[in-house]
């Protein structure tokens, strides 16, 4: 589908998923970041050993906790002698910064967690951050395994101003009563949802059916009229210390207590396997980057598609094993992409996702509080593609990035999903 895109109105069919393009295209943005620190680690699982989660709750005026899940495998166990029990040792730091821009230490802090060694697998923790002036500003967090002494930095910007926001929200899973990190949950999770920092008698709901169209692709100068979705429907729940909520009706829920500021907390439901990619259908979508209109046509048609999909890969290598490798990594990219880049639609499907999917993990990346910049290649040389990805003020997610386009990209785009239908997996070097 996106190797000829011969049909117009194709590309004209995703007018919901681009929002604001002429505007970005329009406007002059200086991209600063964090004295020009590359944090490309969270986006490449492979590059570090640790994987830290965190989320900031605002949970009061003057009560703000920094919320840290990390699997506990990843950690060196040891003991000084041998009466003692074995036991890990995890240094948790933080910085405050006003700004991406204004880089100068507002506060810092640190705690050492001593965690022995037992049937736990996966820690849950928070700490408290200290109470400063300043109704927004950034965390940079370090977090250390002592005993192995490797670390890994992560970053959160913090919004005070709104009682509406996502980080007014605490999610609690029914499940083991912790704290509830991802942003997509299953139909079988029941969820309890609390906000203390408002005092509305009731939380809304907000329920979107609809599922958002494919990105374009990198090169299209094609630029949508700017749609706004309506909600399916909107019910509210008694907000007596929190709610509980279960949805077994996949689509989008937006949680608010004032309906009419933007501000809410976006839960997913994307089915039981995401982000995972297990049936035959959820494997079949992907190949809408890599195939053309006709061909992802008979994929859906196909009676077996499982054999259809298998076909597909082997078509691109003429060898098994090469396709198992091929089928590995590109729905590990997709699983990655859900994990990262959900927002309003799955994370395959975004902006980011559509890059990381075909592209792979980006070398370098610079953040800032409205953009990211993905370098791919080496950054002192010509041999190397940038994309910049400009956050948009969405009508339901925080997390909605959109891929400035440029026809230039078409080279670069040919080029990597010919590597892949040559049975190639594709790397910026390639």
């Amino acid at each position: 589908m996106y190797l000829k895109l011969q049909k117009k109105n194709l590309l004209l069919t995703n007018s919901i998923f681009f929002l604001l393009f002429l505007i970005f295209l329009n406007s002059c943005v200086t991209v600063t970041t964090v004295n020009d620190k590359n944090i490309s680690t969270p986006y490449n699982p492979s590059s570090s050993i640790l994987h830290p989660q965190y989320f900031v709750h605002l949970k009061a005026e003057n009560k703000t906790h920094l919320y840290l899940k990390i699997n506990l495998l990843e950690l060196f166990f040891s003991k000084i002698t041998k009466e003692q029990k074995l036991k890990a040792k995890l240094k948790i730091k933080y910085y405050i910064y006003k700004s991406y821009k204004n880089t100068n230490v507002v506060d810092s802090a640190s705690r050492i967690i001593e965690i022995e060694k037992n049937q736990q697998k996966i820690l849950t923790t928070y700490i408290e951050i200290k109470e400063i002036e300043l109704d927004s500003y950034l965390l940079e967090i370090h977090t250390q395994d002592m005993y192995r002494k490797i670390s890994v930095k992560s970053y959160i910007f913090v919004d005070k101003k709104s009682k509406g926001s996502r980080q007014n929200y605490l999610v609690i899973s029914y499940n083991d009563l912790k704290p509830y990190f991802q942003s997509f949950f299953r139909p079988d999770n029941k969820l309890r949802i609390f906000n203390n920092r408002s005092n509305s008698e009731f939380i809304f709901v907000k329920y979107y059916k609809y599922e958002f169209p494919l990105p374009l692709p990198p090169f299209s100068t094609i630029y949508p009229i700017q749609n706004k979705i309506i909600p399916d429907s909107i019910y509210k729940i008694t907000n007596n210390n929190g709610i509980e909520f279960s949805q077994k009706e996949k689509g989008l829920y937006y949680f608010q207590t004032d309906t009419s500021k933007k501000e809410g907390l976006l839960l997913t439901n994307y089915g039981y396997n995401y982000p995972v990619v297990a049936n035959s259908q959820d494997l079949i979508k992907p190949l809408q980057y890599l195939s053309s209109t006709n061909e992802f046509k008979e994929l859906n048609k196909s009676k077996n598609k499982k054999l259809a999909i298998d076909e597909f890969w082997f078509n691109c290598t003429g060898n098994y094993k090469r396709s198992r490798e091929l089928i590995r990594v590109f729905y590990n990219r997709v699983i990655f992409a859900n994990v990262y880049f959900s927002s309003y639609t799955q994370g395959w499907r975004t902006d980011r996702g559509m890059i990381y999917t075909i592209f792979g993990p980006p070398k370098t990346v610079y953040k800032t509080s409205t953009s990211e910049r993905w370098i791919y290649g080496d950054k002192k040389s010509f041999k190397r593609i940038e994309f910049l990805f400009r956050k948009i003020n969405s009508q339901v997610s925080d997390n909605d990035f959109v891929l400035q386009r440029n026809a230039a990209y078409r080279a670069y785009w040919i080029k990597a999903i010919e590597s892949w239908r040559s049975g190639r997996i594709y790397a910026f070097t390639n």
